[in-house]
């Protein structure tokens, strides 16, 4: 669980969703990477283990992004997470507050999932509240910023939002900007890395489609199609020759081979060993060379 963070930081990782403008203060975009909640917006979970803490659920999730497929470890915010699921990742923030008791005032730290949608922040409680501790939070909320809503939903009615933003609602993890290495998984999770990957490219064949469209040659003397297993130069030639291709199994009758099967293969090598040349995944090295597939292919 994150450590509590002064109010300043807070204000810049929850505003930060919703285009935050300091009072008085020029515009600014939070510091360090893209928070995994934006930049993934959803993944296959890899493991869930038990974590001590107050939030709901009370499981740690390791999850593959699946759009940039960076691994990420985030708090189950919902009960029933299960490998291999579909799951949203969302935003962890944490929020202190006042309360009032007696004749002074105690301090409170709560946990919030958060998520942008139109121009507004929507947040749920990752813990149980009282009444007085809710009301106290909203108001807390609502003075943050005017030109920022941010809004407190129910646990059905943050699935809903998530739903409406075509996320999983029913499986949600919560990630304070918590990127993991290969690593930092644990051996199940490490073991179901392969199907996740394969479960999110059937998800979204045009990524494999587009690759086999689009890659080009590294250098003089190497091929990008040469880095999948099995493929050699006598395939990309017959591969040049036949592409644009258009379906999944258009490229199988080419290449004699499962296509998902393949490139979900180099995802996983890119993202658990070192790599002379990443197609995919971002490597942690700058000095690599990344080719940038997803780019190309999202075109963006």
């Amino acid at each position: 669980m994150e450590a509590a963070r002064p109010r300043q930081e807070y204000r810049r990782d929850v505003m930060g969703m919703a285009a935050y403008r300091g009072r008085g203060r020029p515009s600014r975009k939070p510091s360090g990477p893209p928070h995994p909640a934006v930049l993934e917006g959803w993944g296959v979970v890899l493991d869930v283990l038990p974590v001590e803490g107050p939030v709901r659920g009370l499981h740690q999730a390791y999850v593959l992004g699946g759009r940039w497929f960076n691994l990420v470890r985030g708090v189950a915010v919902t009960d029933g997470v299960d490998l291999l699921d579909d799951v949203a990742i969302v935003r962890e923030v944490v929020k202190h507050v006042v309360i009032p008791q007696g004749q002074g005032v105690r301090p409170a730290r709560f946990y919030l999932a958060c998520v942008s949608r139109k121009g507004e922040v929507i947040c749920t409680p990752m813990q149980r509240l009282s009444s007085e501790e809710r009301r106290q939070l909203e108001e807390s909320l609502g003075l943050e910023d005017s030109r920022v809503i941010v809004r407190l939903l129910d646990l059905d009615g943050f699935k809903e939002a998530l739903e409406g933003m075509g996320l999983p609602g029913e499986a949600i993890a919560s990630t304070a900007r918590d990127y993991v290495s290969y690593n930092d998984l644990s051996d199940l999770a490490r073991e179901n890395l392969l199907e996740a990957a394969k479960k999110i490219l059937r998800s979204r064949p045009e990524i494999v489609v587009e690759f086999f469209n689009k890659a080009e040659p590294i250098n003089i003397r190497q091929h990008s199609l040469e880095l999948l297993r099995g493929i050699g130069k006598k395939t990309i030639k017959t591969i040049m020759e036949k592409r644009p291709f258009k379906s999944l199994d258009d490229i199988k009758k080419v290449i004699k081979a499962d296509p998902v099967e393949i490139v979900a293969e180099r995802i996983v090598e890119e993202l658990s060993t070192d790599q002379k040349y990443y197609l995919f995944v971002k490597p942690r090295d700058p000095s690599k060379p990344f080719l940038n597939y997803l780019r190309v292919i999202y075109g963006a």
